[in-house]
Parts: C-alpha cells; sequence; structure tokens
C-alpha cells in the first residue's frame, strides 16, 4: 500500500478542515462525508495517512475509501474519524489522514468565494525569494480567486492577463507555474 512521495505539510490538508469546507455546501454532515469519501474512491481526491509519530506516511489507493466509513463528532469541534465500515473489518491504521489540495479545491472550487455585495480587495502577492526559499504567498487563497475569476468571466486571452485580474505580479514565474494548470484546463474546457 506504501508509495515513494515527499510529503510536504502545504500540499495537503487534513480530513477535518477538508470536511470543514465541504459541511457548507450539504444540509446534513453526513452528506458532507460521503461526498467526501465518494470523490476519494472514484480518485478525485489524493488520500494520504501520517503515522501518529509523523515519522511514516503513505499514499491511500482509492480502494481503501471503500473499506472505512468516515464518522463526524460535531460535540467535540467537528473532529472526523475514519472508522471500520463492518464490524468483521481490521481497524483502519491510526494516524492523521489528508487530502491533497489541489485535488479539494478542484472538486469544490468555490467554497472561499466572497459573498454578495463583497468588493473583491486587491492584493499584491509576495513575490518568491531571491533565496529560494518557499514563498509567503497564501496559493490557495490566489488559486480559488482565479478559478472565481475564471468562472465568473471565462478565462483571459493570456495567462500574464489572469495574473493581472489576481492581483499578482505579470512577471512572476512562481505565480504563473501555480496558475498554469488550472488556466489551460479552462481554456480547453472553453473551447470545446
Amino acid at each position: 500500500m506504501t508509495k515513494p512521495h515527499r510529503f510536504v505539510p502545504s500540499d495537503w490538508l487534513s480530513i477535518g478542515k477538508v470536511f470543514a469546507r465541504v459541511n457548507d455546501l450539504f444540509p446534513d454532515p453526513r452528506q458532507a462525508l460521503f461526498a467526501i469519501r465518494r470523490a476519494a474512491t472514484d480518485r478525485r481526491i489524493l488520500g494520504l495517512r501520517l503515522s501518529t509519530d509523523g515519522a511514516r506516511h503513505e499514499l491511500l489507493p482509492a480502494e481503501f475509501w471503500s473499506t472505512v466509513r468516515l464518522e463526524v463528532h460535531t460535540d467535540i469541534g467537528n473532529r472526523v474519524y475514519v472508522k471500520k465500515r463492518t464490524s468483521d473489518q481490521p481497524s483502519p491504521p491510526a494516524g492523521t489522514y489528508f487530502f491533497g489540495r489541489i485535488g479539494v479545491i478542484k472538486e469544490w472550487p468555490l467554497l472561499n468565494e466572497p459573498a454578495a455585495g463583497d468588493e473583491p480587495v486587491q492584493e499584491v502577492w509576495p513575490r518568491k525569494s531571491v533565496a529560494g526559499r518557499s514563498s509567503r504567498a497564501d496559493w490557495e487563497k490566489i488559486i480559488l480567486k482565479a478559478v472565481h475569476v475564471m468562472l465568473k468571466s471565462g478565462p483571459p486571452e493570456t495567462l500574464t492577463e489572469l495574473c493581472k485580474r489576481v492581483g499578482g505580479d505579470p512577471d512572476d514565474t512562481q505565480l504563473k507555474n501555480h496558475l498554469r494548470p488550472f488556466y489551460n484546463a479552462f481554456k480547453e474546457a472553453n473551447a470545446k
């Protein structure tokens, strides 16, 4: 079951954070849990388990999610548990469960769009450090804003124009690298 993969925390969202995002879309928390499990089973989002000591991690195959059930405890801060589906099954391994950030954003793209009547705030995104250190940019927020812009008015003619619309420096290579997959997907979808 274990596949070699580098665990970069910023690329993953805990199962609790994913539930918090998806729960707003459904009238019942059980429906949100079902949607998450279904997206993982259908390979639309990638799952990962981090061992309890944080020393090991493993990518979880889609089949894993069909053998477990998700349970939320709303009385203790919407904590989500991964449990065995039937009593004759072994318990799932202990650890912390995560889903790939990009898959979650693609699956539920409009979760953080501003409320009606809110004026969009033009932000300047921090540039990549000259030393090559990781940026302080909130890439999730930037990507969601770009997706919102493209859903609202379609993809612009160029990636540079998209960078301008989200308030970033159109010459920023890091910004373009983060937005390019979404921009290309929107251009391809609109070409059909």
